[in-house]
């Protein structure tokens, strides 16, 4: 049982040195601590022995579990550190850039329906204007059949800026 407890101490070490990522050093864990592990399967097998080997060789096993234990953490600990630093590395500030300008506001929903009640009454002038000059030109078209016409017939961007009177 001594040898055999030495071989799998050489695998599962040999397992831990060559294994690339997190997710291989877990595999390794798994196969030699976990539950079906092969170390936990030799300290069910303990209960098989003679009464006077059983400390030896459970002192023995718990000796090899936490060097296994010991060599995943520390190999885990450096892959952490490791990755870490790429990151950092990858992620490097400049801080000789200037800085981000602050948001301006937005304007005061009153401002707002000022300026589109503004917009409206400029617009009517405008119309106003419009129909003064053709009442010097047409003067059959009575003023306020004039208005009517226009604001039926003035196109407009907006939806909102479209008024009509009937």
């Amino acid at each position: 049982m001594e040898q055999e407890l030495q071989r799998i101490k050489e695998e599962a070490l040999f397992a831990i040195k060559s294994a690339s990522d997190e997710q291989a050093l877990q595999d390794v864990r798994v196969k030699y601590l976990g539950k079906k592990g092969e170390v936990t399967a030799l300290l069910k097998g303990l209960g098989k022995l003679s009464p006077e080997e059983r400390p030896k060789m459970g002192a023995l096993v718990n000796a090899v579990r936490q060097a296994l234990e010991e060599e995943i953490d520390a190999l885990k600990t450096s892959m952490e550190v490791a990755a870490m630093n790429a990151r950092l590395e990858e992620e490097k500030i400049d801080i000789t850039l200037p800085g981000r300008a602050p948001k301006t506001g937005h304007i005061h929903p009153l401002t707002t329906v000022n300026e589109m009640i503004e917009d409206f009454f400029i617009y009517q002038k405008i119309i106003q204007h419009a129909i003064c000059k053709t009442l010097s030109i047409l003067q059959k078209i009575s003023c306020l059949e004039l208005i009517h016409l226009l604001y039926k017939h003035v196109p407009c961007n907006v939806m909102s800026r479209t008024a009509r009177f009937a």
